[in-house]
């Protein structure tokens, strides 16, 4: 069984990543994520958490640098 603790910490990197482009749907944004971090796989199915997380972070710091915290709208 997958670690419940994950879950948090990967919403609120999601909600602060949402909140920059509000405009993007669900899906888009996590493809967006995804392919800028440099998952290569177009199917997202089998996308670890963890790898995720990375390309979430690896994302909003090519786009804000290391300040994310303070563009959050």
């Amino acid at each position: 069984m997958r670690e419940f603790s994950r879950i948090k910490p990967m919403l609120d990197v999601i909600r602060i990543y949402w909140k920059m482009h509000p405009d993007l749907r669900l899906c888009q944004m996590l493809s967006n994520i995804a392919t800028i971090g440099g998952w290569k796989d177009k199917d997202l199915y089998y996308l670890e958490d963890k790898d995720l997380m990375e390309y979430l972070n690896i994302t909003i710091k090519k786009e804000f640098g290391n300040g994310h915290e303070n563009n959050e709208r």
